[in-house]
């Protein structure tokens, strides 16, 4: 005698969408009454396939009603089936039992393997395969002579909470590493954005120091090249052309995956960006050291020209006494002596180079004030020569005593009346002699010689 087979059953994790599908599927026409007997089946569909049972033919009523609105939860939607079930071979034995009161389930309501044929083709109808009497128990007949159904033993029904269990375990499991694969994921995810964000500020940090140094590395090279001669120590300068060497760092860009090479790159990036912040300020720290000894050497310079100055506007100021054409010019000099005087030891370049500037304005105008008198002087001395020589010309020169000459005997002029007419005058002068009359002596007698001769 061959095993007896299980009854058919629906899968109890079909949802009501599934069933609703089921319902307009022709192949399942013949079937209706387990799917109105399946635990998700809703009353209006139980009712309907009561109307269709009664009618005798699903035309009558074609369409089934909507199945409610089903939220099902994370395991119901991982538990449910994907596809509809297919109907019951021909040849199953299934069994057929009455549908349940609505609001029931079908769990609730036993199930008794029964084996009832037709008479009249002997196919199995409305029930299930009957099972062997358990050994040791009474078979029970019933009024027709058929055996009643043996009830499920008591160790299956212990097993259900376990098997329950189990698949509660596995499938917490399962969900547990599906959660700790899109935990980690996410986590990769989020490592590898963070990785790219600091690797991009690391470069963007790198550039700027860089760019940074090359600007204060211009100017450096600059003071370098104008400070000869100019500082007061020339170690400082010589230390600045020391930091004047290239920074040598590298600024590569962030590549686009491999968490590990982008870690790598951004600790490539913040190591140049400290080398080139180190250059920086110790460059910048050169410039101020020679910056420093370059005003130190200025105030040096101006210290000691101005004390030049007074010393030569002193010497002018005493040495110009009586011989300036304006006495205020030497006023004006000894203000600004005693102005620059008030400066000793002071450190403001811009005053002392502005009391040397007055110094040699108000020397200036001394020096030309004595030009002016000596000019002056030199004018009077020429006038009151040039007077003396005047004078000198006007005074009158004694002329040398010359004997007489005798006069002409004039012939006796005839006894006219009409008057004597003028003898002319030689229209010409004679120059006079070229000589002068020598000094008298002191007896008052005239020269043995003439000088004239």
């Amino acid at each position: 005698m061959s095993a007896p087979r299980r009854p058919y059953r629906l899968n109890p994790r079909i949802r009501p969408a599934m069933l609703y599908d089921m319902c307009q599927d022709p192949d399942w026409w013949p079937w209706l009454d387990l799917i109105a007997t399946h635990p998700n089946a809703w009353p209006d569909l139980r009712a309907w396939v009561d109307r269709v049972q009664t009618a005798g033919s699903v035309e009558s009523e074609p369409v089934p009603p909507e199945p409610p609105v089903d939220h099902p939860g994370l395991i119901g939607r991982l538990l449910a089936p994907r596809s509809m079930p297919r109907p019951p071979e021909p040849d199953d034995e299934t069994a057929t039992i009455p549908a349940p009161p609505i609001g029931d389930s079908a769990e609730d309501v036993p199930q008794a393997p029964t084996d009832t044929l037709d008479d009249t083709d002997g196919t199995a109808v409305a029930g299930v395969t009957a099972r062997d009497p358990v050994p040791g128990e009474p078979a029970q007949e019933g009024p027709d002579g058929a055996g009643d159904a043996v009830p499920v033993r008591a160790r299956h029904h212990a097993m259900i909470p376990a098997m329950a269990v189990a698949c509660a375990v596995v499938l917490a499991g399962f969900i547990g590493v599906i959660a700790w694969r899109a935990y980690a994921g996410h986590r990769a995810a989020r490592d590898l954005q963070e990785a790219s964000t600091l690797c991009t500020q690391a470069r963007d940090d790198a550039v700027r120091a860089i760019d940074e140094w090359t600007t204060v590395q211009s100017q450096a090279r600059t003071l370098y090249d104008t400070s000869k001669g100019k500082v007061a120590d020339d170690t400082t300068r010589a230390a600045l052309g020391k930091e004047l060497e290239p920074v040598h760092g590298a600024t590569p860009a962030c590549p686009a995956g491999g968490i590990d090479i982008i870690r790598s790159t951004a600790r490539t990036n913040t190591r140049t960006t400290q080398t080139a912040t180190e250059y920086t300020n110790a460059l910048r720290q050169a410039i101020d050291a020679v910056n420093a000894s370059q005003t130190a050497k200025t105030l040096a310079d101006a210290q000691a020209a101005l004390a030049k100055r007074v010393t030569e506007a002193g010497k002018l100021h005493d040495s110009s006494k009586g011989k300036v054409a304006d006495g205020k010019t030497r006023d004006t000099l000894k203000q600004q002596l005693d102005a620059a005087a008030k400066l000793k030891g002071s450190k403001d370049v811009r005053k002392l180079k502005d009391t040397k500037a007055a110094l040699d304005k108000a020397m200036d105008a001394v020096n030309q004030s004595v030009h002016a008198k000596q000019e002056e002087d030199r004018k009077a001395a020429q006038e009151q020569a040039q007077r003396e020589a005047e004078t000198q010309t006007t005074v009158p020169q004694p002329q040398p005593a010359m004997p007489s000459p005798a006069a002409p005997v004039r012939p006796a002029a005839p006894s006219d009346s009409s008057p004597a007419q003028p003898a002319p005058q030689p229209s010409v002068q004679e120059p006079a002699p070229s000589w002068s009359v020598p000094a008298p002596t002191g007896d008052g007698a005239l020269s043995d010689r003439d000088p004239g001769l």
